[in-house]
């Protein structure tokens, strides 16, 4: 068990990792050495042994524990390894660390994935000439229903108002897409156990999923958190195929229904993918699918290679369901898992 655990772990660190969360990559091997560590691991749920699950646990004690030698390494202040004073802290903390990998589940919502989410969505809006209907299906918090309220920075291109609280900028590689013409006239977001961030016991736990290394995606998110509690979209309990009906239902039918799922199918057992992609299809109204996931999620496209920037690279797909039965289904191209980078491939 624990060998088969070492080598999962050392998997996501060579394809997630690396010169992209230098401290992540260095507390996750060093975890993949360690008998002891592994041992913990394994001794949790099996759905919660990545080594997301343990890392946010770490940083969710952290919080009340400032002066633990981690906590400075964490905040930027010490270059010391990480490794021993990670060790001592779940090992110290056993008890609660376990408890937290029972309780709570990995829901990153890294908001800088607007990034492909908006040209996306104005790709819809522009070919159907409607407003969305955005449906964010596995959302978390609901964070990213409020895509249209980012400014976006490109570097040679920018959208959505630049005085926003909330600023993302992700590197553009190639041209441009289409940018204008986006209105979204309804949302709702859906997730088997969706974060409330105005509870601030489980506003510190999605603050917990941030890795250690990016310190600016912590800040982006505590302002997100606000604006999202400042205009509360709908965000409703619900399983996959439960919330994807009722949302398809209440959308109003002048609108261009898009779901958006940005790893979220991937974790489906195969006969719920199944479903899930066969529910849009067979929906009674023409709907489109905008998927950041891994390739294979979304089957039937030729996507073609990822660029090579050596880190891991999520497919923009997009399945286009006319009403009728019959779908559409495309690669608009590749964005990094968290939204740095965007590499557009298709024209309106």
């Amino acid at each position: 068990m624990t060998s088969e655990l070492a080598d999962v772990w050392r998997y996501f660190a060579d394809v997630s990792l690396g010169s992209y969360a230098p401290l992540y990559d260095r507390v996750t091997r060093a975890t993949a050495e360690d008998p002891e560590l592994l041992k913990l691991v394994a001794s949790a749920d099996e759905n919660a042994r990545m080594p997301n699950n343990l890392h946010a646990a770490a940083q969710f004690l952290l919080a009340d524990l400032p002066d633990h030698p981690l906590a400075a390494i964490y905040r930027g202040e010490s270059d010391a390894d990480p490794a021993e004073p990670f060790r001592n802290l779940v090992l110290t903390h056993r008890d609660q660390i376990l408890e937290l990998m029972a309780t709570r589940k990995v829901q990153t919502n890294e908001v800088r994935r607007a990034s492909a989410i908006v040209p996306s969505l104005t790709l819809v809006a522009q070919r159907h000439n409607t407003p969305v209907a955005l449906i964010d299906a596995g959302s978390s918090a609901g964070l990213n229903l409020l895509v249209d309220h980012l400014h976006i920075d490109y570097g040679s291109a920018s959208v959505g108002p630049p005085d926003s609280p909330v600023q993302v900028d992700a590197e553009l590689i190639g041209p441009a897409p289409a940018l204008d013409g986006l209105s979204i006239g309804w949302r709702r977001g859906f997730d088997r156990s969706p974060i409330d961030v105005s509870d601030p016991d489980q506003a510190r736990w999605l603050r917990a999923l941030v890795w250690p290394d990016h310190r600016d995606r912590l800040v982006r998110l505590s302002a997100a958190i606000d604006l999202f509690n400042h205009h509360r979209p709908e965000l409703v309990t619900a399983e996959a195929l439960d919330g994807l009906s009722a949302a398809l239902r209440d959308a109003p039918t002048d609108m261009m229904p898009v779901v958006v799922t940005s790893w979220v199918v991937f974790y489906f057992p195969p006969e719920l993918r199944a479903a899930f992609n066969d529910a849009i299809v067979n929906a009674n109204r023409p709907v489109a699918w905008l998927s950041m996931e891994m390739a294979g999620v979304v089957e039937d496209i030729d996507a073609g290679d990822p660029p090579d920037l050596n880190t891991e690279a999520s497919l923009v797909a997009l399945v286009t369901a006319d009403g009728a039965g019959s779908a559409t289904r495309e690669a608009l191209g590749w964005t990094h898992g968290h939204g740095s980078w965007l590499d557009w491939r298709v024209g309106s």
